[in-house]
């Protein structure tokens, strides 16, 4: 989207990092705290790092499972929340660190362009600099802690209102469940589209069913659009009795006369 890799460049990265990453031995662990990054870090015993902070109050811990389960007792004494993550490997820890050099030589003749929009890498939580993209760029980011919170922080800081979630399924957000797994991809997205419309944001709608044949048509009209159904003047007083079809008994403390087929009666 940001026009720095081709999409057979891209597809090269994401294929050799799973395959790569397949072939490493399975194990270690992936705990998700409900802690700050600074009350996780002293706890923290060799092999077991910060793999993700994803917000003020939620890191995510890795490395091998003996050593999280460490410092996850550490954590849970404190009262903190955890949930483990039912993950193959220990991602973005030093279990990682055998497939880094065969994954940078199979980036080797990757090319990468500036981004053509305002772009965060979670690597540093700040705008992407010229190095972005590049083959050394994705082996760092298979080893370094994701800094989801820094990147959400600072787009927030470029007057950024709106997040979209892109994927297969929800991976970040639980609300609203624009990804919904099984759900037609073309449906999600004009969901999404639609969304951002009400809200007020100008869509290129020419462009979103391009080839797709769909044709503008007009919505029914309003059934009471300039049509008026207010009573006229009827051109009679209607703040006295006889004004509303009733006769007066000639006494300020007595109402009006109802007249009923049979008697009268006072109200």
């Amino acid at each position: 989207m940001a026009g720095v890799l081709s999409l057979t460049d891209a597809a090269r990265v994401v294929v050799g990092r799973g395959r790569l990453m397949a072939r490493l031995p399975a194990g270690g662990a992936m705990v998700a705290v409900a802690a700050s990054e600074d009350e996780v870090a002293p706890l923290l015993v060799p092999g077991v790092e910060i793999a993700a902070v994803n917000a003020a109050d939620s890191v995510v811990v890795s490395g091998p499972a003996a050593a999280v389960d460490v410092v996850v007792d550490g954590l849970v004494a404190l009262g903190r929340r955890i949930h483990r993550l039912a993950v193959s490997h220990a991602f973005h820890s030093a279990l990682m660190e055998p497939m880094l050099r065969e994954f940078g030589t199979v980036l080797a003749d990757l090319k990468a362009d500036p981004p053509q929009i305002g772009l965060v890498s979670n690597v540093t939580g700040q705008l992407a600099g010229s190095g972005y993209g590049s083959a050394s760029y994705w082996v760092e980011q298979v080893r370094k802690p994701v800094r989801f919170a820094d990147s959400v922080a600072l787009i927030e800081s470029l007057g950024a209102v709106t997040f979209v979630e892109v994927g297969p399924r929800a991976g970040l957000t639980a609300s609203p469940p624009l990804l919904v797994k099984d759900r037609p991809e073309a449906q999600s997205l004009l969901t999404g589209l639609g969304e951002f419309f009400t809200q007020g944001m100008s869509m290129d709608w020419r462009t979103v069913f391009t080839g797709l044949g769909a044709e503008r048509v007009e919505l029914p009209t309003y059934a009471f659009m300039r049509r008026r159904f207010w009573l006229q003047d009827l051109g009679v007083d209607q703040t006295t009795l006889s004004g509303v079809g009733l006769r007066g008994l000639g006494h300020p403390l007595l109402g009006a006369v109802v007249e009923r087929p049979t008697s009268v009666a006072w109200c």
